[in-house]
């Protein structure tokens, strides 16, 4: 296989999780408050959903994440 063809399925492999991400998050934050209009009238309740959407969000790149490979950071090959 060429080097062009696996670092393009390299790239593609990366890179459709994160449009899936971003896709995902676009929806939800343009159609949360639609939604959540028609099922409250309460306009307060709709801005505490979308405050802790944001607040998730600022706290999400934070928390720890156990490692998925059990190989030292050092040793694993690039």
């Amino acid at each position: 296989m060429a080097p062009s063809l696996r670092m393009g399925r390299l790239l593609g492999a990366l890179a459709l999780p994160t449009f899936a991400l971003a896709l995902g998050m676009s929806v939800l934050t343009t159609y949360a408050p639609l939604l959540l209009g028609q099922e409250t009238s309460s306009a307060g309740a709709i801005g505490i959903a979308i405050g802790a959407e944001g607040a998730f969000a600022l706290f999400l790149p934070i928390l720890p994440v156990p490692p998925i490979l059990p190989i030292p950071p050092s040793t694993r090959p690039l």
